[in-house]
């Protein structure tokens, strides 16, 4: 192929306009038939649209479902055939954890967890110091370090992550 010449394909794709209420259930039945509809139409790729599983909803009660609603995703395109992009499904906790940031510029004096231990809220994670004096910086919530991003004698800034907790 001459760099004249571009490779090209095409993919149907269907944008699916839904009005989403309170009703879980009756929200994922509604956005179940316009993905079938959308692949009888001969669509490769469905879009469901922000908050296609609830709106005006507890939310926090909608995020304790995320797994369900991700396995309800991924059988709506095993079954169908397609491609789906679901929106924004709220959930409790980040799926690669919980990013724990830098309050302040400083470098990193210690760090006081390792990937795998388990933390309680309020918990000393790691001491950064700045300006001459130490600040430790404490665990958001309880769970476990999934990674742990920094070394003592880094220099971070304000908002750099510095180590992530999981559920």
């Amino acid at each position: 192929m001459s760099s004249s010449q571009h490779a090209t394909s095409v993919c149907s794709v269907a944008a699916v306009q839904m009005t989403s209420g309170t009703d879980t259930d009756a929200n994922l039945r509604a956005a179940a038939e316009a993905l079938a509809r959308a692949a009888e139409g001969g669509a490769e790729l469905a879009v469901l649209p922000e908050n296609f599983a609830g709106y005006g909803v507890d939310y926090r009660a909608l995020g304790e479902r995320y797994g369900e609603l991700c396995g309800w995703l991924m059988e709506q395109a095993r079954s169908l055939g397609l491609w789906v992009i679901g929106g924004s499904i709220p959930a409790l906790t980040r799926p690669g954890g919980e990013p724990v940031p830098a309050p302040l510029a400083g470098n990193i004096f210690e760090v006081l967890v390792k990937p795998g231990q388990r933390v309680e809220e309020g918990e000393r994670v790691l001491v950064l110091e700045a300006m001459k004096m130490e600040t430790d910086v404490a665990a958001p919530r309880a769970g476990t370090v999934a990674e742990v991003r920094v070394k003592p004698g880094d220099a971070v800034a304000v908002g750099d992550v510095l180590l992530t907790i999981g559920g």
